[in-house]
């Protein structure tokens, strides 16, 4: 017989396979992992952070207390003293934290922070809540930011470690990721370094058999890792 306590554990994993571009392959298999009242416990938080988030117009940042894992949304545009910052850590996005992501993933007023390897210093909130027109979570320990029409990204003190110049990026995967300037696409690694030449006018992620569909000017063809094209290449002019 399915309870209703049954059907809503079913509904949340539903909503978390339907939304599963949002999470990693990972997060998602830990998630549906754990036990029914876990998520029972998990549903409830989600909607108390909810409704803290909806009735606050101001920057919120979900941390997570390093003695307990209770997560608290904490207000990040009124000046925090150290002792209290002092006791947490950055937020880690895995597991249950997925469950946050799904849930308020596009609230603007909503910061995620990545866990450190140290309690977070004052200045880590305080530099980071009003530089940025958008934030996002974090991927391999970067952060993707934008000011204007421009996105960069940031390391999990806030720091800018890839300087905020691309017209177009995506979050990193497997250290690297697409940035476009200037109408052309290429690839970065986590230190800014090009590791794929920033001159295709279209250029999607790497496949699982390692390689990329490319396009320039009206040929598409695939490169490998290194930026080699190794299918459907164009032919050389003579």
């Amino acid at each position: 017989m399915i309870t209703n306590y049954d059907a809503e554990i079913k509904d949340l994993k539903s909503n978390l396979r339907e939304n599963y571009d949002l999470l990693h392959r990972w997060q998602l298999k830990l998630i549906l992992a754990r036990t029914p009242q876990e998520l029972k416990h998990y549903r409830k938080r989600i909607h108390q952070i909810k409704r803290l988030v909806s009735n606050n117009e101001e920057q919120l940042a979900l941390i997570m207390s390093e003695k307990n894992n209770r997560l608290m949304a904490v207000n990040i545009t009124e000046q925090a003293s150290p002792e209290h910052i002092n006791h947490w850590r950055f937020l880690g996005m895995i597991g249950i934290l997925s469950i946050f992501l799904l849930f308020l993933y596009n609230k603007p007023n909503l910061l995620l922070f990545a866990k450190g390897s140290s309690n977070a210093p004052e200045a880590s909130l305080q530099n980071i809540k009003s530089k940025y027109d958008w934030v996002s979570p974090y991927h391999d320990g970067l952060a993707k930011v934008r000011i204007g029409h421009l996105y960069g990204f940031i390391d999990t003190h806030g720091t800018v470690v890839i300087p905020i110049k691309y017209d177009d990026a995506w979050d990193f995967r497997k250290q690297r990721t697409r940035v476009g300037l200037a109408g052309k696409f290429g690839f970065i690694n986590t230190k800014g370094e090009v590791i794929i030449p920033i001159k295709y006018d279209k250029l999607h992620d790497f496949n699982d058999r390692g390689l990329a569909h490319a396009k320039i000017g009206a040929k598409w063809f695939y490169i490998d890792n290194t930026g080699k094209c190794v299918k459907d290449c164009p032919k050389k002019k003579k």
